[in-house]
């Protein structure tokens, strides 16, 4: 019996040790407020109650289950995916936020804290989890809340800035304060005063100084340097911000310009002073009342003389103590303050003497050292009531003076002509028997008749406008100042008429050219960042807009092809009834209206009022326009970069018409507007379609490519790179060109790399070693090239990575074959002279015996397909000349010879050849390479020049397909 023992004292230690940290760790984990899981599996094994609490679930609803139900689903893979990858050793966040589904179904933001731990004998996750939802709403309520005064901040009209107390420097200024280059590089005296040290004259203190002093807001007033190097008055509103001590840390300073302000408070000083000097030296009496009781406020000198009062008589007396008619002179005092104004009333005062005058009263309401007052404005006209007696005696000379007028003049009682000059005569076309005592009805429109009689029935002397009608009928536009006018003791109405008919045009005319300026610069708006998809419609809403404005009847676009041998119709709209030329109208010959043409080619508007009258070279061009019905056009050269791509076009089919050199220049604008955008489009068409191509060809290539920044990071990588070194796109995206670069080669690629970024050479080449993921070197021959941006700076560059790991292998098999063969070399060099004979003879026998070999196939065959052409349908005829051009290639070696001639081929003929095959035609490829078909037949000469192919009859479609 043998006995075998051991001690296993330390291990039952150390199990208790684990049972107590176990234990410990239990009760730690159900006393802290994060939520505790350890997943096996994936699956829940044990939870703390704070796990429990923050999904809503029980424990028992939670062990056993994976994360579906507590995880928001987009979130889900990302988090298995994470696990997985930790388990496995991979290197992924311990830390990060993810979006999880309460019990209640309520969304809640988690932060998960993972890491893999030893559960017993099983290898485990232990998450710990912190509901972070609050945290996530308090900091976006902080960002909009930091958003909202950014936003308040920017709106403010005047300067804001934030200045430290410590060094004067800006760290925070608004848009208005155009400081943004500014922050944190320069000080505010340097930027707002252009000084070198900070404001210190008791004129204009330093705001920033006061309040570090004060610890309280302050306002002063100080001198800014615009950007023109003017002087500007600032009003400057300083607050503190104060540091946890109560220390002022930095001041917002608040500028508000006051230029202005100050400049108006001068100006309203002069106002002022120049009113006293108008107020004392006005040649009429001024004086200045209160309303009520009528105490007068002030006087001019003017009125202390007119009435014979001093002025301190003056000033608090009652006007009505030296008014005839108190009651009527209360009446216009009531009326001027309703209507703010009153204009020329009559009434008659005393003066200081007690002797009556009459005076002219012009008065308003004012405001007169804060209250309300009225201004009185008195002219006596005593003497011009015998004026008024003379003029009586002067009529004769008013008509004299009336006949000799350029304007017309007509006397009238309701309507009905009293009297008229030899200008209104004029004017209307009427001889003075056929206007004396007729109504003036027949002068006018219906609507400019009731306009007359209403003014006349209103007694109002405003300036007004009618429309007359004279004698032949034609339309005369009017001026019209009409008054009574008292003769005789009866009241007649003076109308002045002046003939603003040429004014009107005038006007008119400038009206049209301001909303023809308005709907082209509208046009010129829509065209703004216009999209592909939108050009057509846009263009012909423009024809639309511009064809209804200008009352034509059809308006197009023309384009020419690229040599300017055709033109067609892309583009029209007609008006109702107006049939559309489009489809009638493409690839129009350029030579077949010669006449047209020549003023295209040489940049010319081409403007025909009248196509009946167009020269006799012009037949061509009058027959078209003629069968299209039109009466008038003109067509305005599109152009670009000096050359032309087309025009802009407009018929009038129904009437004749004359375009305006204003109206010319607009449509220019137009044209121009339209090329400008065709050319924008095209040209961002080819960048998109040479980008799609460089993408194609960066994802489909073999060769492994990337895109690299200044700091060697991976911007993107292919998939044949990710193949080759056995990461992920995503993994390279978190490394740089050097992690993957074998460490002898890492300082030769940082120098290479440098001078690319330096310019210093255009791209470099070099065989390199690289590390794969799985640790093994990768030998790959390297070709960086560089991608720059629109100034020509360089952005990236382009590594491409051609695995050349097998080829150095054989190399270095090789070399080694190499060298023990050099051991040999010279033991067989005796034998390798015998062997060569040998070889020779050999070599002549097997040439002998290939050139009858093939002496008889050619034989056998040719026979072969000259009984076939004999019996087989036409159709068929170009499979037989690929068949026997194959025989050809088979026997005389020419699919090597064309392999070596397809290489001298350049990418464009390259891109024609495929198309051949294809198939196309050659109007085909020139549509589908946008060119002219004269440049693809020249394309296809030198590609048969290049191949060889000397026999015109061999077709070339076909000679291609048998070597494809």
């Amino acid at each position: 019996m043998s006995v075998v023992s051991r001690d296993i004292t330390e291990r039952k230690q150390a199990e208790r040790n684990l049972r107590e940290s176990e234990e410990k760790f239990r009760n730690l984990s159900q006393e802290i407020s994060d939520g505790v899981a350890i997943t096996i599996d994936g699956k829940n094994h044990w939870v703390n109650k704070a796990f429990c609490d923050i999904f809503g679930y029980s424990e028992e609803e939670v062990i056993g289950k994976g994360p579906e139900f507590l995880i928001a689903q987009d979130e889900l893979p990302v988090l298995i995916e994470r696990m997985k990858k930790r388990l496995d050793g991979n290197d992924v966040p311990e830390r990060y936020e993810m979006k999880a589904v309460r019990k209640d179904g309520t969304s809640i933001i988690i932060e998960v804290h993972a890491k893999v731990i030893r559960f017993g004998e099983q290898p485990a996750i232990q998450l710990v989890i912190r509901d972070i939802t609050e945290q996530k709403e308090a900091e976006q309520k902080l960002q909009q809340q930091n958003e909202f005064l950014t936003t308040i901040i920017e709106a403010l009209a005047h300067p804001f800035y934030v200045i430290n107390t410590e060094d004067f420097s800006i760290v925070m200024a608004n848009s208005a304060a155009k400081a943004t280059k500014a922050i944190g590089t320069s000080t505010c005296y340097t930027l707002i005063h252009g000084k070198d040290k900070p404001c210190d004259s008791k004129e204009y203190p330093c705001p920033v100084l006061d309040v570090q002093k004060t610890k309280k807001p302050i306002q002063v007033e100080h001198i800014h340097i615009d950007a023109n190097g003017n002087e500007r008055i600032f009003s400057v509103h300083g607050y503190p911000i104060l540091d946890k001590h109560g220390e002022v840390k930095q001041v917002i300073e608040y500028a508000i310009d006051i230029t202005d302000q100050k400049q108006a408070e001068a100006a309203l000083q002069q106002s002022e002073k120049e009113y006293r000097g108008l107020f004392e030296h006005a040649h009429d009496a001024i004086i200045i009342f209160e309303p009520e009781h009528e105490i007068v406020l002030d006087v001019n000198q003017r009125a202390c003389e007119l009435y014979g009062f001093e002025r301190s008589q003056f000033i608090g007396m009652s006007l009505e103590e030296i008014t005839k008619d108190v009651p009527r002179g209360k009446k216009y005092i009531q009326t001027t303050l309703d209507n703010r104004t009153f204009h020329s009333f009559e009434t008659v005062n005393y003066k200081s003497d007690g002797t009556e005058m009459t005076i002219e009263v012009n008065a308003s309401v004012v405001d007169y050292k804060g209250q309300q007052a009225i201004l009185s404005i008195n002219r006596d006209i005593t003497e011009r009531i015998v004026a008024e007696r003379k003029l009586r005696e002067s009529e004769e000379r008013f008509r004299q003076l009336s006949e000799a007028a350029e304007e017309g003049i007509v006397i009238h009682s309701q309507g009905i002509v009293f009297d008229v000059n030899k200008a209104f005569i004029r004017m209307f076309g009427y001889s003075p028997e056929e206007l004396i005592g007729s109504s003036l009805e027949k002068l006018a429109t219906p609507e400019s008749w009731e306009t007359i009689m209403r003014k006349v029935a209103q007694n109002d002397d405003d300036p007004y406008e009618v429309t007359g009608v004279a004698k032949d009928g034609h339309h005369v536009h009017c001026l019209v100042v009409g008054k009574p006018y008292t003769y005789q003791g009866e009241t007649l109405r003076v109308a002045a008429v002046r003939d603003i008919t040429t004014l009107k045009h005038t006007q008119k005319a400038l009206q049209q050219k301001a909303d023809f300026e308005n709907l082209v610069t509208h046009i010129s708006t829509q065209f703004i960042n216009l999209k592909p998809h939108e050009l057509d419609f846009q263009i012909e809403q423009a024809l639309q807009s511009i064809g209804k404005f200008v009352h034509v009847d059809r308006s197009y676009v023309f384009l020419y092809d690229a040599q300017n041998q055709t033109m067609s119709n892309t583009h029209e709209w007609c008006a109702k009834g107006i049939s559309p030329e489009k489809d009638n109208l493409q690839n129009i010959p350029t030579a077949s209206l010669p006449y047209f043409w020549n003023y295209m080619v040489n940049k010319q508007v081409f403007h025909v009022p009248d196509v009946s009258k167009l020269p006799p070279e012009a037949d061509a061009e009058q027959k078209e326009f003629t069968r299209e019905r039109i009466k008038s056009l003109i067509c305005v050269p599109m152009m670009t970069a000096g050359s032309l791509v087309g025009f802009l076009g407009f018929d009038s089919v129904k009437e004749h018409k004359h375009w305006s050199e204003e109206s010319i220049t607009l449509l220019k604008i137009v044209g121009e507007i339209f090329v400008n955008t065709l050319q924008r489009i095209r040209a961002e068409e080819a960048i998109r379609e040479s980008e799609e191509r460089f993408r194609k060809v960066f994802e489909d290539s073999h060769i492994g490519m990337a895109i690299i920044d200044k700091k060697h990071r991976f911007i993107s990588a292919n998939k044949s790179l990710c193949a080759m070194l056995g990461y992920t796109e995503d993994e390279l995206k978190n490394m740089t060109f050097l992690d993957i670069t074998h460490k002898d080669d890492v300082q030769s690629g940082k120098e290479q790399a440098q001078k690319i970024f330096d310019g210093e050479v255009p791209y470099y080449q070099a065989e390199k070693r690289y590390i794969k993921k799985n640790g093994e070197v990768l030998w790959g021959s390297l070709t960086v090239s560089v991608m720059r941006d629109e100034n020509g700076n360089v952005m990236y560059t382009l590594p491409m990575v051609v695995d050349i790991t097998e080829r150095k292998k054989a190399e270095e098999a090789l070399s080694v074959a190499m060298e023990e063969l050099r051991a040999e070399r010279e033991a067989l060099a005796e034998k390798n002279i015998a062997l060569k004979q040998i070889l020779g003879h050999i070599e002549a026998e097997r040439r002998d015996y290939k050139e009858k070999l093939c002496r008889d196939v050619e034989e056998a065959i040719s026979s072969v397909i000259s009984q076939l052409r004999l019996i087989v349908d036409k159709k068929y005829e170009h499979e037989l000349e690929a068949l026997d051009i194959t025989l050809q290639g088979i026997l005389g070696k020419d699919f090597k010879d064309f392999s070596e001639r397809m290489s001298k081929l350049t990418p464009r003929e390259l891109e024609i050849c495929n198309l051949i095959k294809e198939g196309q035609t050659s109007k085909q490829i020139a549509s589908s390479l946008n060119l002219s078909l004269l440049t693809v037949h020249k394309h296809r000469e030198q590609i048969r020049k290049k191949l060889g192919i000397i026999n015109k009859s061999i077709n070339l479609s076909t000679y291609l397909k048998s070597h494809s």
